[in-house]
């Protein structure tokens, strides 16, 4: 995995250099008008971008901690908090070791729900900006752009050329430009290395 300099504020920058806009000092600390703005349409974004795609590279194994203050439903015996970093997901759930069958957990809220004494889950995170791979930044920038262009130059013009650079003309649904472009070089990478023992979870039933 290649982790790089990258953070939120770098990706924004070069985002308003592309358009011509200001720079800015801080989206995870906002301290402007414009640093706001900036960090409400990046994270939207971000989880936009994640949940739209089975990218290989944003999947992840997590054991879950029991949450000791709620209590257990269904009648099972505890509650496991979900991770806070969950896009999609859970996609596979592993209990004491083994692949969970879906009658033996249930998940609700933030929970699962189990008499299991651990239990491991398959998700879609978001992950650091330092690990993001070169095609989810390039995509990210041109999509960022897009959105950005009307409230720091008021041009729709210049947010319809990112956004058609970021993913085709409207008749392609989100799926041109640099988005098809990620996506067949994330279906290229090799899918996170499963714990799971029956059959594939990227092309297991969802629930």
């Amino acid at each position: 995995m290649t982790v790089t300099n990258l953070d939120e504020n770098k990706i924004c920058n070069i985002t308003m250099s592309r358009i011509g806009g200001a720079q800015i000092n801080s989206i995870t600390d906002p301290q402007d008008d414009r640093e706001v703005t900036c960090a409400n349409l990046f994270f939207s974004l971000l989880d936009t971008l994640l949940a739209e795609h089975d990218w290989n590279w944003a999947m992840w194994e997590k054991t879950l901690t029991r949450d000791l203050d709620v209590d257990a439903l269904r009648g099972f015996e505890r509650a496991f908090r979900l991770p806070g970093d969950l896009i999609a997901g859970p996609f596979d759930v592993e209990g004491d070791g083994q692949q969970a069958n879906k009658g033996d957990y249930v998940i609700l809220g933030a929970h699962v729900h189990a008499s299991y004494k651990s239990v491991k889950v398959l998700y879609r995170r978001r992950p650091p900006v330092n690990i993001w791979p070169p095609f989810f930044v390039s995509l990210f920038v041109a999509a960022f752009a897009g959105q950005l262009c009307i409230p720091e130059r008021d041009s729709v013009s210049m947010a319809d050329k990112f956004t058609e650079e970021a993913f085709g003309p409207p008749s392609l649904l989100r799926r041109g430009g640099l988005m098809g472009m990620a996506m067949k070089i994330d279906a290229q990478s090799k899918p996170t290395k499963t714990l799971f023992k029956n059959g594939d979870p990227f092309t297991a039933t969802r629930y």
